[in-house]
């Protein structure tokens, strides 16, 4: 019995659709997956939130990380969650559900859903002085690859004695001076082999004195 090609064209254009439909899901899957923040990204002011509770849609909520290192949530109040990684944080509002007898065996997932921008501003004898910008999920820069982002030493610079300024979470100036010379030609001995910068630090190239 010969089978009518209208048959045909009908399975084909329904095993078509299939894959269209099977290959969409697919791509939300993995562009849901690239969205999820690293657990051991370090929330700093500046940082907008999504604060999920896992089977009580109604906590969900979207937060700004406020000038005092605060977000607020649902039922719970201003927490500060300024320096913990985003698990500290789900297991910080966690516990503070439990120990309120509001929830039981609550589940707290927390997004990234906006970057404070973090950025270090490098200044003196550098090619392209400004702001260099941190990846995305990053807290750090190695001192060598903020410099050579923003363009490397000029011929001038003393590059053994580059001066790093921090403020800390106290409001406390710091001050540090980075060879950064040893570290590039590798003779640091005793001396550390890498400098991580954080968001907020300034950086100052001296000029060698002939």
């Amino acid at each position: 019995m010969r089978i009518p090609s209208r048959f045909f064209t009908l399975t084909l254009f329904a095993l078509l659709s299939l894959c269209q439909a099977l290959c969409a899901q697919n791509t939300n899957i993995i562009g849901a997956q690239s969205n999820v923040t690293d657990p051991n990204y370090v929330l700093i002011i500046g940082d907008t939130l999504s604060i999920q509770v896992l089977e009580e849609t109604e906590l969900a909520a979207s937060q700004l990380i406020d000038k005092d290192g605060n977000i607020r949530v649902s039922l719970l109040g201003d927490l500060p969650v300024t320096g913990l990684t985003v698990r500290a944080a789900e297991q910080y509002i966690e516990k503070a559900y439990i120990d309120q007898e509001i929830l039981k065996r609550p589940q707290v997932r927390i997004n990234v859903t906006a970057y404070a921008p973090r950025t270090v501003t490098i200044l003196g004898a550098i090619k392209n002085p400004g702001k260099v910008s941190f990846s995305r999920d990053s807290n750090n820069i190695d001192i060598v690859d903020a410099i050579t982002h923003a363009g490397g030493f000029t011929a001038v610079a003393r590059r053994d004695q580059v001066t790093v300024s921090r403020t800390d979470v106290k409001g406390q100036e710091q001050s540090f001076i980075v060879n950064v010379e040893a570290m590039i030609s590798g003779k640091t001995k005793d001396k550390p082999r890498s400098f991580d910068l954080k968001p907020g630090d300034r950086l100052f190239i001296p000029e060698r004195i002939f």
